[in-house]
């Protein structure tokens, strides 16, 4: 009747062609922008694109206060290489062009050639997507005189429980993201309450999203009265659902959040903590 999923950006492209055969309405959180324009009725999105995530990390790394120089470095993923292109032309449409601009894969964990690469560029900003335990393995590799003068910079990828353990050693750890955590809404902490009670662990980072669109989906069969495909489709770009945790989980008639955001965070003491939020960057 309907999906939601998937998490990965290149995951939810390769199967929406399945689903949408079925005509069956697929509710991801993933992020990036071609995954509502493929030309298919049934891919709707339950955050903010990468338009608006690439937006706020250049507008946020171009606002660092004296930075020496830059070095953008991805993942080799659709998600990661894209979101890492559109913002090294924000920076460079701010006069601040990396100086160094690596393409790597999704699996790489030994960072010493990229590092010696950064510290011979006098690089002090890293922006990256690069996966959490791969940012968290380079961190472990740098010359401790090097890490203490060193700002990490990354997105969705980073922002999970791995790295803020790790955190302190650096100059900073920021990471943006357009999942806003469940205990930044007033009904976020009945939820993980309830989460905890049931299962006896936290929720995977971005769950209170999924969790809201079971709600969203309900809404959408009682309105239209039908479990038929299409006019789930077109109720779901019509109403405006209740949401248990978010509030606010509208799509516009392309599949798009229209309530989308995009956070900022610091990772200290522990957590990571809010510093901006904004849906126009």
């Amino acid at each position: 009747m309907a999906v939601i999923g998937h998490l990965n950006s290149g995951v939810s492209m390769a199967a929406a062609p399945i689903y949408a055969s079925r005509n069956i309405p697929q509710l991801a959180i993933s992020t990036k922008p071609e995954y509502t324009q493929m030309g298919l009725a049934t891919t709707f999105r339950l955050v903010a694109n990468d338009l608006l995530q690439a937006r706020a990390l250049a507008t946020f790394v171009a606002s660092l206060p004296q930075p020496r120089s830059y070095a953008l470095v991805d993942d080799g993923t659709s998600y990661g290489k894209s979101l890492a292109d559109k913002v090294e032309a924000g920076l460079t449409e701010r006069q601040k062009k990396p100086r160094l601009r690596q393409s790597l894969d999704d699996a790489r964990t030994d960072f010493q050639v990229l590092i010696a690469e950064m510290v011979k560029a006098n690089v002090d900003t890293l922006v990256t997507t690069l996966a959490d335990f791969q940012v968290k393995a380079l961190i472990e590799q740098l010359p401790e005189s090097y890490r203490s003068e060193l700002t990490i910079v990354g997105s969705d990828n980073v922002k999970t429980r791995t790295l803020p353990p790790v955190a302190a050693s650096l100059k900073g750890l920021y990471a943006t993201s357009a999942i806003v955590e469940a205990r930044e809404f007033p009904a976020g902490k009945a939820f993980l309450q309830r989460f905890r009670q049931a299962f006896g662990a936290e929720p995977i980072d971005g769950a209170h999203y999924a969790y809201d669109a079971v709600y969203v989906l309900q809404a959408a069969i009682s309105r239209s009265g039908s479990l038929n495909g299409t006019k789930l489709i077109e109720t779901l770009k019509r109403i405006d659902a209740n949401a248990p945790v978010t509030q606010n989980l509208r799509f516009a008639q392309t599949g798009e959040q229209r309530y989308g955001t995009i956070s900022v965070f610091r990772a200290r003491d522990g957590i990571w903590d809010v510093i901006k939020r904004g849906d126009v960057w």
